[in-house]
């Protein structure tokens, strides 16, 4: 509906909340607002692993 990869939003977030400041306004991690940071990074797949070996 709001045009966002929930994987991709899950682990950027969960990273996020681990890492941020009791004081950091927490209105960016809401899927309306949030931004994938992540976009132009090389995704890490699973099947990689399968078919290195």
């Amino acid at each position: 509906m709001l045009d966002v990869e929930p994987y991709a939003y899950l682990s950027d977030v969960l990273a996020r909340i681990i890492t941020r400041s009791d004081t950091d306004p927490i209105d960016g991690l809401l899927p309306y607002n949030w931004v994938d940071t992540n976009a132009g990074q090389i995704v890490f797949e699973m099947s990689n692993i399968a078919t290195a070996a």
